[in-house]
């Protein structure tokens, strides 16, 4: 069960516990770093993940320094607060964390907020995913800001667009006669398909995309949001967990083909890596490390020289992703200079310009000018 009975206090100068099993009612979860993951009725995903999302105005995010950590559990119920500190430059955002489920199958997840400076964000608050398996093709009522009730369906297939917008709430019938309603509070939201990124979720997030952005968020300004999980119908209190099946598979002889490209991205929590994880990540030989710069923060060095000795230690070049401003003859003059210093092993460049929402191709031949001739 985790730490049934026991209260937690966490501060600045202790570590936080990595994983906390938690139990509401016919729930199980799990607790980590703040968030809830893999929330289960049985042998079934209901939630992948509830979480809180700081995205800058490159969509980078700013993670958040935990502090105050509690946590008060029972074998079918438990308590959870925190304070969370996201500072990054000029991003100074910090608040409060409750998390709370009791011995119906009912979970809330609140969270109060505060900025302390002015600063531009795409996104500020909470995010729900729901898994690909249980939900593809599945049908689903969604409940609108208005409270008008729709009759849809999760897409089997990815979906390049918003999957649902102006949502309230999304319940979906988990097993025969059982719902699962997950309820959103203090902002519109809005659901995508994160198939599209290669994650095995349905992503729903506040701030539609459809406002512009970034959106100034000015110092003192307030942001209180919340979401719930409920259960409705007969449950079984603690449900038996099916057995475990045993997939297996048989590679036919054929032709081989390509695998696509595929690299990942740095990590955010801006953590060196272990040699643990440098040895993982050797494994899966890939072709790529991808480092996202602005180009405009004068601290991208830092950024840029740890991608470097990251990419040595893993042998693979990096893919640089460039966000430039109207001052950008000056912005890669200045990279190339740091890059021609530092040497590393570039596959790619990618320019992004900070106000447009796909670059113009006037940005284009400039990148070439300082950057095409580079030799790592």
């Amino acid at each position: 069960m985790g730490l049934p009975n026991a209260v937690y206090y966490y501060g600045a100068e202790a570590p936080l516990p990595r994983r906390v099993e938690l139990r509401a009612g016919p729930l199980s979860m799990i607790s980590e770093q703040g968030d809830l993951r893999y929330v289960k009725l049985g042998e079934w995903e209901v939630l992948r993940r509830v979480y809180f999302a700081l995205r800058d105005r490159s969509w980078g995010t700013v993670p958040a320094q935990l502090s105050n950590f509690q946590c008060d559990c029972d074998d079918d119920s438990f308590r959870i607060s925190y304070r969370a500190e996201h500072k990054h430059n000029d991003i100074d955002f910090v608040w409060l964390g409750a998390i709370r489920g009791d011995p119906g199958g009912t979970i809330v997840f609140s969270m109060q907020g505060e900025c302390r400076s002015t600063f531009p964000r795409n996104r500020v608050g909470l995010c729900v995913l729901h898994p690909i398996r249980e939900c593809a093709g599945k049908p689903c009522r969604l409940e609108r800001t208005d409270g008008s009730i729709v009759e849809t369906s999760f897409p089997r297939l990815i979906s390049p667009h918003q999957v649902f917008l102006d949502v309230r709430a999304i319940s979906q019938e988990i097993r025969p006669g059982v719902w699962a309603e997950v309820r959103f509070q203090g902002e519109v939201f809005e659901t995508e398909d994160q198939r599209n990124w290669t994650d095995a979720s349905y992503k729903t997030y506040s701030t539609p995309l459809h406002h512009p952005y970034p959106v100034e968020a000015k110092v003192g300004t307030r942001i209180t949001q919340s979401v719930s999980l409920s259960l409705r119908g007969l449950i079984q209190q603690h449900p038996a967990e099916a057995p475990k099946k045993v997939v297996s598979y048989m590679r036919k002889p054929g032709p081989e083909t390509c695998v696509p490209v595929i690299g990942l991205a740095m990590a955010s929590h801006e953590h060196p890596l272990t040699s643990r994880e440098a040895e993982r990540i050797r494994a899966l030989r890939l072709a790529h490390l991808r480092v996202d710069l602005d180009l405009n923060e004068p601290t991208y060095e830092v950024r840029l020289a740890r991608a470097t000795t990251e990419v040595r230690e893993l042998d693979i070049p990096l893919e640089m992703a460039l966000n430039v401003t109207d001052d950008a003859e000056r912005e890669l003059l200045r990279l190339r200079e740091v890059v021609d210093h530092l040497k590393p092993s570039i596959r790619s460049w990618l320019v992004f310009h900070a106000r447009e929402g796909s670059t113009r191709e006037k940005w284009i031949p400039l990148a070439r000018q300082y950057l095409a001739g580079y030799d790592s």
